[in-house]
């Protein structure tokens, strides 16, 4: 994904793998903390003010909340 490629290259970010996105995007969008704000068709934290969609791809990320933490899961793996 060339997304990613630049992610890493440019900034040595890492991204998470697709299947953690898709549960940490799954919490957050059925809001157990109800701090989920909807704003110009987007999802924000309501505690930390990120954007979910990119903050649920970064591999060190977590949720201020608790519900999920970073991607510790080896690289390789997927």
């Amino acid at each position: 994904m060339l997304g990613e490629f630049y992610m890493k290259n440019q900034f040595g970010i890492e991204m998470a793998k697709p299947s953690i996105i898709a549960e940490r995007r799954n919490l957050c969008l059925g809001q157990p903390c109800n701090y989920l704000e909807k704003r110009n068709d987007d999802f924000y934290c309501g505690q930390c003010g990120c954007h979910i969609l990119t903050k649920t791809e970064l591999r060190d990320s977590s949720c201020p909340a608790g519900y999920w933490t970073n991607d510790t899961s080896p690289l390789d793996d997927e």
